[in-house]
């Protein structure tokens, strides 16, 4: 089953075509147009000359529904843009390792999902003592919005194992540092591989020199690195483990295969680590979980290939940068495998089997039979090739009938994965199969109208809208945290932007006590308001009827008869066709 119908742009000038609205009971609903939407500036570096390095970004709701915001700077700086006021204010400031020449600082952020109560917050930085990346919580004062510095709990500190070139700690490239809450509560949390070494599977496959070594952290089933957390947290701070996480799960997997040794290793905490969702990353910039399904969308920057000649170790056409859609728990292949399982070794001898991979590394701590490694989701290279390219976004976008909004994204693009890219600034929608995960195709850049002029004018050569964070607010509207166009720097893009949709179809109309229609020319004030005879009918979400009315001209909906409160679809038709098809919430 597709989750829609079709995902293809033509590119002629500005003109985009846009997904179509794939539910049958709704055939009236408009194509997209770039002019369906706009682009909002929340605020930029004109608002707020001290930005500097956004990162990640999360909302909070209060009690008038407006989307406040909350958000980190790099090297440290927690702010808050008070959607009321519209002025920004500094919440507080963590003491950070971070300079111009690394990856370090303060790289993840979320909101607990009880914030509004218990003021929760977390934080994945790199303070400036002990040498670790620190996952910590705090608390915001209700009363000031301002962070306790008291009030920390360190949740998990994980060593620096690298050395810089100076002898100091230096592993601080490739952090990833993406924190989701899902809606049971888990946190998910993308580490990276913590790198600092050459680009060539000679380092990443060393058996001498262990500070280039990448078999010590993606593919090592023990380490923190490169890999997909997945825990959940409790009050006191402490945290659990979730069923079936990586070590669980393929302890099962492999004893139904009738590998029992296996399956008794990978439950040995001591060799799987038991708050590993799943391996084989590289730099995961961004992770968000679809709330339908569970699924993980996964950006993983940095698979090298754009950024060397091409060589045979890395595809022919240069797809290599990847989006992933992770399912179940598993191993993604780096640093034997990048793209879609293409083999990263100098020779064919020394290229591994992707469904047969092993670690046979002296520096392996962890199991040295892995699982199959799963291809990516989506790949991506030319013609963005010669430019510094690095996945981001990847985020799950499901359309809420019930949401009041009117600037939320429309039903097309529900179950679809909206990504970016950090450099270029392209936004494009991957379509996947909604029943097994599998990539169907994607689009190719959206809303250029509204990104060339703006986000995407190029203000310095070295890249253009450079977007590190990208998520879908409570309001249905797509969020851009915008960092610059530079490494290390700010310019006139930096800042945070909001793309809304102004088009007509807005499917959910009419309430019990007759609120806000959303919906033209269908109903007014909680009636049907047709020309002649008609028949109405009503379903549940599943499909299953559970009312007809016969009616002519002017009829009350009759919500009396339906059975209990929510969500219904209503069909209007006569003589055996359609004229609306429309949702109703009783």
């Amino acid at each position: 089953m597709k989750t829609v119908l079709s995902l293809l742009m033509v590119v002629s000038l500005v003109v985009a075509q846009y997904p179509q609205y794939s539910d049958p009971i709704y055939p009236e609903c408009l194509d997209l147009q770039d002019s369906d939407f706009r682009l909002v500036k929340i605020f930029s570096l004109s608002d707020d000359s001290t930005l500097s390095e956004p990162m990640r970004m999360d909302f909070y709701q209060d009690d008038s529904q407006k989307v406040n915001i909350y958000f980190i700077e790099r090297y440290g700086t927690i702010k808050y843009f008070n959607a009321t006021t519209k002025k920004l204010s500094v919440v507080g400031k963590l003491d950070v390792v971070a300079t111009d020449a690394d990856e370090a600082g303060l790289i993840g952020f979320a909101l607990d999902p009880g914030f509004k109560d218990n003021r929760f917050v977390y934080f994945y930085w790199t303070p400036v003592s002990p040498s670790v990346y620190r996952l910590s919580r705090f608390k915001i004062s209700a009363d000031s919005n301002k962070l306790d510095p008291t009030s920390e709990k360190v949740i998990v500190d994980i060593l620096d194992t690298r050395i810089g070139v100076n002898g100091e700690p230096g592993g601080f490239f490739h952090n990833g540092g993406s924190l989701f809450f899902d809606k049971k509560g888990d946190l998910w949390w993308t580490i990276g591989e913590h790198d600092h070494c050459n680009v060539t599977p000679a380092s990443y496959h060393s058996t001498t020199d262990k500070e280039c070594s990448g078999e010590d952290n993606s593919s090592d089933t023990h380490s923190w690195y490169g890999s997909i957390v997945r825990i959940h947290l409790n009050p006191d701070g402490s945290y659990s483990i979730p069923k079936d996480n990586f070590g669980e799960y393929w302890s099962k997997k492999f004893a139904t295969e009738g590998r029992m040794t296996l399956s008794q290793k990978y439950a040995d905490t001591s060799l799987v680590r038991p708050e590993i969702y799943a391996k084989g990353f590289t730099n995961p910039m961004s992770i968000s979980i679809d709330p339908l399904t569970g699924w993980a969308a996964v950006s993983d920057c940095g698979a090298q290939c754009h950024k060397i000649d091409p060589t045979h170790y890395c595809p022919a056409d240069g797809l290599s940068e990847k989006h992933i859609l992770i399912t179940e728990p598993g191993f993604h292949g780096w640093p034997y495998f990048h793209a879609k399982n293409h083999p990263y070794a100098i020779t064919v001898e020394d290229e591994k089997e992707p469904l047969k991979p092993v670690n046979l590394s002296p520096f392996n701590q962890g199991v040295d039979t892995l699982p199959p490694a799963t291809p990516a989701t989506y790949v991506y290279g030319p013609p963005e090739w010669g430019n510094w390219i690095c996945s981001v976004g990847g985020t799950f976008y499901r359309y809420n009938w019930g949401n009041p909004s009117d600037i939320s994204l429309p039903p097309h693009f529900d179950g679809v994965m909206i990504s970016s890219d950090l450099n270029t600034g392209w936004k494009r929608a991957i379509e996947i199969d909604s029943g097994t995960g599998a990539f169907i195709k994607a689009s190719a850049d959206l809303w250029t109208t509204l990104l060339d002029t703006t986000l995407n004018k190029e203000v310095s050569s070295t890249g253009k809208g450079n977007v590190m964070d990208l998520r879908h607010g409570p309001d249905g509207a797509l969020y851009l945290l915008n960092y610059s166009q530079r490494q290390y720097t700010v310019d006139e893009t930096t800042g945070l932007y909001r793309i809304e949709y102004h088009g007509d179809c807005k499917p959910v109309v009419g309430t019990k006590d007759n609120r806000t229609v959303h919906h033209r020319n269908i109903i007014k004030s909680g009636y049907i308001d047709i020309d002649g005879e008609y028949t109405a009918e009503f379903f549940k979400l599943n499909g299953k009827k559970v009312y007809s009315l016969k009616g002519f001209g002017k009829e009350k909906l009759p919500l009396a008869h339906l059975p209990g409160s929510g969500l219904y679809k209503m069909r209007v038709h006569s003589n055996g066709k359609i004229l609306y098809s429309i949702f109703v919430k009783n």
